[in-house]
């Protein structure tokens, strides 16, 4: 992808992950092009980068749209994330300083920190336990000094953000289970338990599924039914 079209992906990728775009949304060239100040040959080589990412649809005679979620196939992604990061956490656990767990620490404490905030709408919530939630397993990929694997599975499968970010959307009480989850994860970590690790990083990365069945609940015009 060229650098003059970088910024416009990245900006309509970030907008379907957080639902900012929701599923079913139609997306016009023309109305991209307007809002980027660009022609519509760029415009177009964005959106099909954004199909071929499954996070654009085209549909024949009616136009492109957000894609609507699917849910199968889901659990292959999963087990990929999930013994990727349980390997890289087992590795590292002999190794790993005082100072990193910390930082791990205080980023489980931002996680609590906007559980408890009182001030934020459902999106804003989302956003901000997203975010924090990025941090904390780009953390773990930048003390093992494994980034790219990171960058190739988050580029492999970008749609795979856009339902970690959607489990967010359901009840603060359920999503403090995730944060209880990266709790016993780090606690099986700092005290070198690969068995619990293991346990761990599975009951954490399956949680969201039951999630996403909550969030349909709430929103299912957002899945294919």
């Amino acid at each position: 992808m060229t650098k003059d079209i970088a910024p416009i992906y990245e900006t309509l990728k970030k907008e379907i992950v957080t639902i900012q775009l929701k599923p079913g949304t139609r997306i016009r060239e023309e109305s991209v092009s307007e809002r980027f100040g660009v022609s519509r040959t760029p415009v177009r080589d964005v959106l099909k980068k954004l199909e071929e990412d499954k996070l654009l649809t085209v549909v024949p005679k009616s136009g492109t749209f957000v894609t609507k979620l699917d849910l199968n196939g889901l659990t292959d992604i999963m087990y990929l994330r999930a013994a990727v990061e349980t390997r890289i956490m087992i590795e590292i656990m002999d190794s790993v300083t005082p100072e990193q767990i910390q930082e791990f620490r205080d980023l489980l404490a931002h996680q609590l920190k906007s559980l408890e905030a009182k001030d934020l709408s459902p999106e804003e919530f989302a956003t901000a336990f997203y975010d924090v939630d990025n941090a904390f397993h780009h953390a773990i990929y930048r003390v093992a000094d494994k980034e790219s694997m990171l960058d190739l599975l988050e580029n492999a499968f970008p749609y795979y953000q856009r339902y970690r970010y959607m489990t967010n959307l359901r009840d603060k009480a359920d999503v403090s289970n995730l944060y209880r989850l990266h709790g016993e994860l780090l606690d099986a970590f700092e005290a070198k338990d690969k068995k619990r690790l293991s346990e761990a990083s599975r009951l954490h990365h399956f949680s969201g599924l039951n999630g996403l069945k909550k969030v349909m609940e709430k929103h299912p015009d957002y899945f294919i039914s």
